[in-house]
């Protein structure tokens, strides 16, 4: 059974795409879009939806989450669970 989300900001039917691994979070930043590419879903994050940036904890890659609104629900629920 595939079930999408159907709302302009739809992230991935369940299985289409994973999570990156959570890692530590320094910070977490939200504001309008810039047009990066969503972490989870891949589309890009336009300026009229939310935009969230995750900063992780420097490991050799220092690097930032892009996440739509539900994308970054579903991110954040999945790392609570520890999927």
């Amino acid at each position: 059974m595939n079930t999408q989300m159907q709302s302009d900001t739809a992230g991935p039917a369940e299985d289409e795409r994973q999570p990156p691994v959570p890692q530590e979070v320094l910070r977490t930043w939200a504001g309008r879009g810039t047009g990066a590419q969503c972490s989870l879903c891949g589309r890009s994050i336009q300026v009229q939806e939310v935009e969230y940036e995750i900063e992780l904890a420097p490991s050799g890659t220092g690097r930032s989450l892009y996440f739509h609104f539900d994308c970054y629900r579903t991110w954040d629920a999945q790392s609570q669970r520890g999927i």
